[in-house]
């Protein structure tokens, strides 16, 4: 019996197992990377969001009439957790 076919066949589905092996695991990794800077642009928008509003907040305290010190620890909100 003549082996040379049959492990020709064998190395051939070897590597094309192997090459959609790695070509998925690619688009797999880039698929995490997009999700990820997505989500770190979202958490990047939330928090500048939320710095632009307590800036606001200071200020317009700052700006407001001169309150007692309970009312302006008042007037400032706390970030939530």
């Amino acid at each position: 019996m003549d082996w040379m076919p049959l492990l020709s066949t064998l190395t051939g589905a070897a590597i094309g197992i192997a090459a959609t092996l790695i070509a998925d695991r690619n688009r797999w990794r880039r698929e995490e990377a997009r999700h990820a800077l997505e989500i770190r642009r979202e958490v990047y928008t939330e928090f500048v969001s939320a710095l632009k509003a307590a800036g606001e907040e200071i200020r317009a305290v700052a700006l407001g009439d001169h309150m007692s010190a309970s009312a302006r620890d008042a007037a400032v909100p706390l970030p939530a957790e």
